[in-house]
């Protein structure tokens, strides 16, 4: 029997994205391939080992230690005198024995697997505060109780806590703040993945989410809900200079940039002007976010350059946190009631644009949406658009039609 570790024998992942590394396990010329959970680019898969990846010496470890169960299982089965067969080996492997290594215990197996999910730091967070709101939970830590039963208690239990906001101190007779629908999806969207990757390792034998289709309400965002600068709010930002050098005028030029060019706080970080090109004397970049791996296009603006030259050819480099604390700053500072955030710039640039006429599928490039269905969001919060379009089309579909007095 020999085995291999393999990056994704079927070739499903797109070049340069990350995918599933597997163990090769071929006895007699029969193989089979078990998903390790682990999930890394294919350039950092070599000779069986994961290198140039930040968590690499722990991820191998894990893989020799794949290798050696395997190896393990087939001596017993020819001591035993039966059949070195490859999916029998693949059964042992990906089922009780890792249940025993967890004592069924479905929250400690979870806490384990965070640390090297092949994620980003911001995305690998988001999972860490799923494990600690759900460590205070206290229930659902087995697998026998990960059921659809158990998630809807853990749901509701959700919905009633409340979130704190900053040190801002609750008064006398106010409502504390609940958890939004958004945000306890999001708890409910990752354990889903979680789950996903035990039955890739034989775990689970279904997710219990799939039985739940509808009955979770996904807080997805609507017109009500976006937030955006006007014209007017988005020029006073614009007038105002912090001191040269200053946290504050870094806040300030990165949201300014991010409202010019419709870029994501986590793009902005990784930002480079050789990604440009200069394309009918403008700067033109067409690359991929870095959270969804989506196709986007941007477009320097004079300001954007002014920005860049001002910080040395690069933009600002500021931690999410410090970025949002200086922006409520500059938002007072600008006479503006809105609270400033981050992706207030991106929700700004795509209805600015949108209400100077760009075409929403030109808008969904910008944002680098994925789905046209996200940026018809915006849309719904400029009904004075539609209200103009349909006037154009009635004036030549119907030209006797009147406006009302």
């Amino acid at each position: 029997m020999t085995i291999a570790i393999v990056f994704d024998h079927r070739g499903r992942t797109p070049k340069g994205h990350v995918g599933p590394v597997e163990l090769r396990i071929t006895n007699h010329r029969k193989s089979t391939y078990i998903n390790t959970g682990i999930r890394v680019k294919k350039s950092e898969l070599f000779n069986g080992e994961i290198i140039n990846h930040p968590n690499s010496d722990q991820l191998n470890r894990l893989l020799s230690a794949y290798a050696k169960r395997a190896l393990q299982l087939a001596a017993e089965a020819v001591e035993a005198g039966e059949t070195v067969d490859p999916k029998s080996i693949r059964f042992r492997l990906t089922t009780a024995e890792k249940k025993h290594a967890y004592d069924n215990d479905f929250f400690l197996w979870a806490e384990k697997q965070v640390p090297i999910l092949n994620i980003r730091e911001s995305t690998k967070r988001n999972y860490e505060q799923l494990l600690s709101v759900w460590q205070r939970y206290g229930h659902m830590m087995a697998w026998k109780d990960f059921t659809p039963e158990g998630i809807i208690e853990f749901d509701q239990w959700l919905r009633k806590r409340t979130k704190k906001i900053g040190e801002k101190r609750i008064l006398a007779g106010e409502q504390p703040q609940r958890i939004s629908d958004a945000a306890v999806y999001n708890y409910h969207r990752r354990l889903k993945a979680l789950a996903n990757r035990a039955i890739a390792l034989g775990l689970l034998e279904q997710n219990p989410y799939v039985r739940m289709k509808g009955i979770i309400p996904t807080g997805e965002k609507n017109a009500a809900g976006i937030t955006y600068l006007t014209l007017q709010e988005a020029k006073a930002i614009e007038s105002i200079h912090p001191q040269q050098g200053t946290t504050m005028q870094k806040a300030r030029d990165l949201f300014v940039f991010q409202m010019h060019t419709g870029i994501s706080y986590a793009d902005t970080q990784t930002f480079s002007l050789d990604d440009y090109k200069l394309i009918n004397g403008r700067y033109v970049s067409i690359a991929h976010r870095n959270k969804s791996g989506t196709l986007y296009i941007t477009q320097l603006t004079s300001q954007c350059k002014e920005i860049i030259q001002r910080n040395g050819g690069r933009l600002p480099v500021l931690c999410i946190h410090e970025y949002d604390k200086r922006l409520k700053t500059l938002g007072i500072a600008a006479g503006i009631s809105k609270p400033l955030h981050s992706h207030l710039a991106r929700h700004t640039f795509a209805t600015l644009m949108l209400a100077a006429g760009a075409s929403i599928e030109n808008v969904q490039r910008m944002l680098g949406h994925s789905s046209i269905t996200m940026t018809q969001r915006y849309a719904k919060v400029l009904p004075e658009n539609v209200i103009k379009d349909f006037e154009k089309a009635a004036e030549k579909l119907w030209p006797s039609q009147e406006k009302e007095k």
